[in-house]
C-alpha cells in the first residue's frame, strides 16, 4: 500500500517535470504567446483631418446665413473692413468683406493682460519695501544679528 503512494507521487512529479519542460521549450512559440496574450480585435484607425467636421451642417446663425455660404461659422476666413483684416473662424461683422485664407499659416496667440498703469504725480507709490535686505532689517540691528547666529550655531 505504501509503495502504491510512493509509486503515484513519483508518477505526479514526473508528470509536472514534463510538462514544465515542454512548457519551458515552447515558451517562445507563436501559438503559446497566442494563449498568453490574444490580441485585441483589429480595428482600423481612421484621421480626422477635419473633412468630417467640414461636411458636418453646424448651426447657422440667421444673420450669418444672409450673409452667404462663405460666412459660415467653424471655416477660416479673412474678413476686411476698410484697411483691417480679421482672420476668425466666426462669421464676420456687419460691413467687413468676406474673403477666403489663400495659403499660409495661421498661428493662434493668446492675449496678454495689459501692465498696469503707473500711479499718477500726485498720488504715493504703495509703502513696501523695495528689496529684501530691506525686509529683514539686517544692516543696523547688531542684536538681531547676534540671535540668528545663535540659533544657527546652537542647532
Amino acid at each position: 500500500m505504501v509503495v502504491v503512494k510512493w509509486f503515484q507521487r513519483a508518477c505526479i512529479v514526473l508528470l509536472v517535470g514534463v510538462v514544465g519542460i515542454s512548457t519551458w521549450r515552447h515558451r517562445d512559440d507563436a501559438w503559446v504567446q497566442a494563449l498568453w496574450r490574444p490580441e485585441a480585435p483589429s480595428k482600423p484607425v481612421v484621421f480626422d483631418n477635419g473633412s468630417v467636421r467640414a461636411a458636418a451642417q453646424p448651426m447657422v446663425p440667421a444673420s450669418a446665413a444672409a450673409k452667404g455660404p462663405d460666412n459660415l461659422p467653424g471655416l477660416m476666413k479673412k474678413c476686411i473692413k476698410g484697411k483691417q483684416v480679421v482672420y476668425t473662424d466666426q462669421p464676420c461683422e456687419a460691413g467687413a468683406k468676406v474673403a477666403s485664407v489663400s495659403g499660409g499659416n495661421v498661428t493662434v496667440v493668446p492675449s496678454i493682460a495689459p501692465k498696469p498703469a503707473a500711479p499718477a504725480q500726485g498720488a504715493q507709490a504703495p509703502s513696501g519695501r523695495s528689496s529684501l535686505r530691506d525686509a529683514l532689517d539686517l544692516n543696523g540691528n547688531d542684536n538681531i544679528r547676534d540671535k540668528m547666529m545663535e540659533r544657527a550655531i546652537n542647532r
